[in-house]
């Protein structure tokens, strides 16, 4: 497993208006991305594959008005 953070400071320095958070966990991730419109996501191929299914599944969820 490679260190997050390495990465973390190069895409904060490629854009200082993003917000770049390093997780642990898929529910960790999707926790914090709940309501954005776009998301980019880095990890090992398990955890993206993992979270694009739930993401997924998450959004389409039925969610209630106002």
């Amino acid at each position: 497993t490679a260190d997050p953070g390495p990465l973390a400071e190069a895409c904060h320095r490629a854009n200082l208006l993003a917000r770049v958070e390093c997780v642990g966990s898929v529910s960790e991730a999707l926790g914090l991305v709940a309501v954005e419109p776009f998301v980019v996501a880095t990890g090992s191929l398990y955890f993206i594959g993992e979270l694009l299914e739930r993401l997924v599944t998450f959004r389409q969820q039925p969610r209630p008005l106002g």
